[in-house]
């Protein structure tokens, strides 16, 4: 991942940080699979796009950044795996 330049706003940076924490307290372990991360991505992507479709905005940025974490959490273990 070297090399990746992205510009993230302070404030999405602020909801990730508060979202992943909570996020690791309440499911300290995150997968039991790969299998099992994909799953909760797809149904967290899920979550967001119900959100959207039924015109709740504010609940669509919940689900936005719970989509966010879950992806980091799912590459921090494919990362795990690398190692």
């Amino acid at each position: 991942m070297e090399g990746l330049d992205i510009d993230i706003t302070p404030e999405v940076l602020k909801v990730l940080r508060r979202e992943y924490e909570a996020a690791k307290e309440k499911h300290p372990i995150f997968a039991g699979s790969l299998y099992q991360a994909v799953s909760i991505v797809a149904e967290e992507a899920g979550e967001l796009a119900q959100a959207v479709n039924d015109g709740h905005e504010r609940e669509a940025l919940k689900e936005a950044a719970h989509v966010a974490v879950v992806a980091i959490r799912a590459l921090e273990m494919l990362m795990e795996e690398e190692e």
